[in-house]
């Protein structure tokens, strides 16, 4: 793991794992997030988040006190076992806000104990 940027808040600490690609400024073309669920019930809404910028992939996931945000390829269906816990490829093409948006700004940062990455978008979300 290359480890570019170690950040502290409040003593506690976040690492960026991977160079921030160059996607400030680009349109976004597409959005899909990965969720887990346990049954039919969804337990975590956004496992994996993925952006396409200028025909590129780019994927958002954290570990616990770090952030990967890079190239990737493109998402792709998973492949589940049972019905029990299960991971879901939501398309989210048609959300106001977001795609067909120019990205503006990228924020990363601690809420209590857990990372997060905010991406905003002109005139969008």
């Amino acid at each position: 793991m290359l480890n570019v940027s170690n950040y502290k808040e409040n003593k506690l600490e976040y690492t960026l794992a991977r160079k921030q690609p160059e996607i400030l400024g680009q349109v976004c073309q597409g959005f899909y997030l990965l969720q887990h669920q346990v049954g039919f019930s969804i337990s975590d809404f956004a496992n994996v988040a993925y952006f396409k910028f200028e025909n590129r992939w780019v994927r958002l996931y954290f570990e616990p006190n770090i952030i990967f945000l890079g190239e990737h390829e493109p998402p792709q269906e998973p492949e589940n076992s049972d019905l029990e816990s299960m991971l879901v490829l939501v398309n989210l093409n048609e959300m106001k806000g977001i795609v067909g948006f120019t990205l503006k700004s990228i924020e990363y940062g601690l809420k209590g104990n857990n990372v997060f990455t905010s991406l905003a978008f002109e005139g969008g979300k």
